[in-house]
């Protein structure tokens, strides 16, 4: 079992450079839809490591009464009965940037209280963060290292069909709204590939995780 705190060579920000100003080290753990991401945050909860997930922080951030107040003034069709389908909402960003721009510009500058409150106090672990848009966001800058959790585009696709039961013309369109998955493996510290099933994943992970704690 791999210790908690990160290697020394592999610290390459100080508090001042670092998100959030942290004192702990932090991983950006990403990749693209369908690559199994999510699955390699659940891996690395149950191996113990604290991970903070911007998905869940922002849809916390969403589901607050300011936010739904907010989403209902300038976009009524994806409330609900008091809550917002996040279905539309995303359709909605599909489809309409200027208020995709403005809803984001609303929830991003709250995400800082939001995910503090997830640091325990006097935390020493190293943190990953679970950020799908970590490097379109640029916070790769903010971070100590960077994980990817890679597949390529046609493993992508094949996943997401089954999963979400949608064709493949949707999938494409999907994935054309994301930086490309190999864009992201060129710009990653760190690659695992993806394409075998969890146990693979797992393995992949307690690997370089030894090679790359103390």
């Amino acid at each position: 079992m791999p210790s908690f705190i990160l290697n020394d060579k592999f610290i390459t920000k100080s508090s001042k450079e670092r998100l959030y100003r942290l004192d702990t080290a932090v991983i950006g753990l990403t990749g693209g839809i369908a690559t199994g991401k999510s699955t390699a945050s659940k891996i690395l909860l149950k191996l113990g490591h604290l991970v903070i997930d911007a998905d869940k922080l922002v849809k916390s951030i969403y589901n607050s009464d300011e936010s739904i107040a907010f989403i209902t003034k300038i976009a009524p069709m994806c409330v609900e009965h008091g809550k917002i389908n996040f279905r539309s909402l995303r359709e909605i960003f599909f489809k309409e940037i200027k208020l995709k721009e403005q809803i984001e510009k609303y929830i991003y500058p709250k995400l800082r209280e939001e995910f503090l409150k997830e640091v325990p106090s006097g935390n020493t672990k190293v943190i990953f963060y679970d950020a799908p848009i970590l490097f379109e966001r640029g916070l790769d800058k903010l971070v100590d290292q960077t994980l990817l959790i890679y597949a390529p585009k046609e493993l992508q696709i094949q996943r997401l069909t089954q999963r979400d039961s949608i064709d493949e013309i949707l999938a494409e369109k999907i994935l054309s709204n994301q930086q490309s998955i190999e864009e992201k493996k060129k710009k990653a510290d760190f690659v695992i590939e993806n394409t075998q099933d969890i146990k693979h994943l797992e393995h992949d992970l307690e690997s370089l995780l030894t090679k790359i704690t103390v």
